[in-house]
């Protein structure tokens, strides 16, 4: 691994000290995901209900029909069903999670399920004007150093070097690191298939060692890694990197804009694999070059876009042009003219904490020295044995049926891309640091925050999802926090209220109620004992098993309370925060990261929907943040 300095905070942070502690050493060690009790997960749920329930008698229905799905002989069945299973699996919900929640949806994966951001880098490699001297080498610049401390993470994974991540002593899942680079998530039909050909050391030859570059149309590949044995894999300097990134971009400008062939992976997934079809019919040399882009490591976009801001940043990541984009591929960074960054990661695989994490590697490689390559760095990383060679364009054989789908490919993603609004904004004012004093968790504070925002706006309460994380246990990734409970709703109530700042002692009495009660779900929820993957279990195993569908799932209050009008998630205590578009069309997409003294929100919704204002929205929550500022300070605790 390249040592930028004797103190480097990067490797302190990220490289494991003790060669026994590899990456992956806990990871079949970790304890089978439980299933929740019938009744703990039924009465999280009623509670759930109550704070958007407005009519009485309807609430006492759904209570009722909980009440006798309790007792019904037919559930405990499927309960049992679902425990004999999760005895002969270490993880009885892996496989459904994948399947059902990701590659049976036919949904475009761009820009419906992939994961966008912008990199927050710009106080070391700030935005670069067409006027200096140096705007047209700064992009294939930057784009080579991050390219190379990409691959140093890649090299650090395929070493088992990064440190397993031990939270309060308990070891958690590192799986889903496999799935960052050399992945793929394959259309198919009824469901897609996801592909990885990662290896660690110790598993074999990596397939491959390509970086996919698109750019104007057109589809690269390079080679900046040389294997030599199994063992050692020399990555190029970054100044090589530079000269490929160069000479693609030379090519690219001298001639018109290319086919755009990626335009096909953002279309509706059926489409997709029938355009995938035609392509591999024309040609076994374009199943070859399909192979490449799928089994290579990464992609990496050359976007002659100038954003001038992280909102805009985060908009391109997301509905940028598609011609450049290949959405099935696990991890894509996206390096824009005026030397900004953006990302754009398939969501199928792993959650953000994983991209997010790279991407804080990242920014402290590039921080660490500077912005700026030094021949140091290559010496330490054997650069040297690193062989050089020149971009490799990829030149499939298009029948006319494939332009005709690379040209509505194009014109539906521009569609459905001109229906979403969205936001990335840094609240400036403050951040965990005063919430410390108090004893107030962030993230529980950021909730009451988003809720009490929607309540001002909408004059009601949202369902709501939080990701909570269950990966203390074998290959675990999420379960549901459900942040709309009663506590909540009285806050909310309370602070919408004209005179909320009058008996700030109340006031503050009331949120941190609902942060404890928070605290407690996001717990329950983390340790396996969440009642949404549990209910999605008995439900599955219904109609799997070609059983009766329990009453309770077809309530209208229940379908409700399942419609996810704010999807939320905490993206870590940094400024690195991306998101994903609503579950719903009148929803709000909100993620943050939590910083001491800010807080970064990236919030999307969709213009389609009358009821909803992202503008206001954003603005609310920015002016209940201040109202909960006040209320910390007038308490006087």
């Amino acid at each position: 691994m390249p040592q930028q300095s004797a103190t480097s905070m990067r490797d302190s942070l990220y490289l494991s000290e003790d060669p026994n502690e590899t990456t992956f050493k806990y990871d079949q060690q970790l304890p089978k995901l439980p299933v929740p009790t019938i009744q703990q997960s039924v009465f999280k749920l009623l509670d759930s209900i109550k704070p958007i329930a407005t009519d009485d008698k309807a609430y006492r229905e759904t209570e009722q029909k909980a009440l006798n799905f309790l007792q019904d002989p037919n559930v405990n069945e499927l309960q049992e069903l679902l425990k004999k299973r999760a005895r002969n699996e270490k993880n009885w919900l892996e496989q459904w999670w994948l399947e059902f929640a990701y590659l049976r949806s036919r949904k475009p994966l761009i820009p419906y399920s992939n994961m966008a951001a912008p990199l927050p880098i710009m106080k070391y490699w700030p935005i670069v004007n067409r006027t200096d001297p140096d705007f047209e080498r700064t992009r294939s610049q930057r784009a080579a150093l991050s390219t190379y401390f990409q691959l140093c993470f890649w090299r650090m994974l395929r070493h088992e070097q990064m440190r397993p991540m031990i939270h309060k002593g308990v070891p958690w899942s590192m799986n889903q690191f496999r799935y960052l680079f050399n992945t793929v998530r394959r259309p198919g039909e009824p469901k897609d298939e996801l592909v990885s050909w990662f290896k660690t050391i110790n598993e074999g030859q990596p397939e491959s060692v390509e970086v996919i570059v698109i750019y104007r149309g057109y589809i690269f590949a390079i080679k900046p890694i040389t294997m030599i044995g199994n063992q050692q894999a020399c990555i190029l300097s970054a100044p090589q990197i530079e000269r490929q990134l160069r000479h693609i971009e030379e090519y690219c400008r001298a001639r018109p804009m290319g086919p755009g062939l990626g335009s096909l992976t953002t279309n509706e997934r059926s489409v997709w694999k029938e355009a995938r079809d035609e392509l591999c019919r024309v040609s076994e040399g374009n199943k070859k070059l399909l192979h490449r882009i799928e089994s290579a490591l990464s992609v990496l976009v050359l976007d002659d876009s100038e954003p001038t801001g992280t909102d805009e940043i985060f908009k391109l990541s997301m509905c940028g042009r598609s011609t450049d984009r290949w959405a099935d591929k696990s991890i894509t960074s996206i390096a824009f003219k005026n030397g900004t960054f953006g990302a754009n990661a398939d969501h199928t695989p792993y959650d953000g904490f994983c991209t997010g994490i790279m991407t804080h590697y990242l920014m402290t490689s590039v921080e660490e020295c500077d912005g700026r390559w030094s021949e140091a760095m290559g010496s330490s990383s054997n650069s040297s044995w690193a062989s050089y060679s020149d971009p490799e364009l990829l030149d499939f054989q298009l029948s006319p049926q494939t332009k005709n789908s690379i040209h509505e490919s194009i014109q539906h993603f521009n569609g459905v891309c001109s229906t979403i609004d969205l936001i990335h904004r840094t609240f400036p004012h403050y951040g965990k640091a005063i919430l410390k004093e108090r004893r107030l968790h962030p993230e529980a504070f950021v909730q009451c925050a988003i809720h009490a925002a929607y309540y001002r706006q909408h004059k009601r309460m949202a369902p709501a999802y939080v990701t909570a994380s269950t990966r203390r246990f074998y290959n675990g990734r999420t379960e549901t926090c459900r942040s709309c409970y009663p506590e909540m709703k009285t806050f909310a109530e309370y602070l919408a209220g004209e005179n909320f700042t009058d008996k700030p002692k109340m006031a503050y009495e009331l949120l941190r109620k609902s942060v404890n009660r928070f605290q407690q779900i996001m717990d329950e929820a983390s340790s396996g004992h969440g009642c949404d993957r549990h209910l999605m279990g008995l439900y599955l195993t219904a109609m799997l098993e070609e059983k009766k569908i329990p009453d309770l799932f077809e309530d209208e209050l229940v379908l409700r309370t399942n419609n996810y009008i704010l999807s939320t998630s905490c993206a870590g205590y940094w400024n690195v925060c991306g998101g994903v578009p609503p579950l719903v069309e009148d929803g709000y997409g909100c993620f943050y990261g939590i910083e001491d003294n800010a807080i970064t929100f990236g919030c999307t919704a969709y213009k389609t929907c009358r009821d909803t204002n992202l503008g206001q929205f954003y603005n609310n929550l920015q002016q209940v943040l201040l109202d909960m500022q006040k209320i910390l300070l007038e308490a006087k605790l």
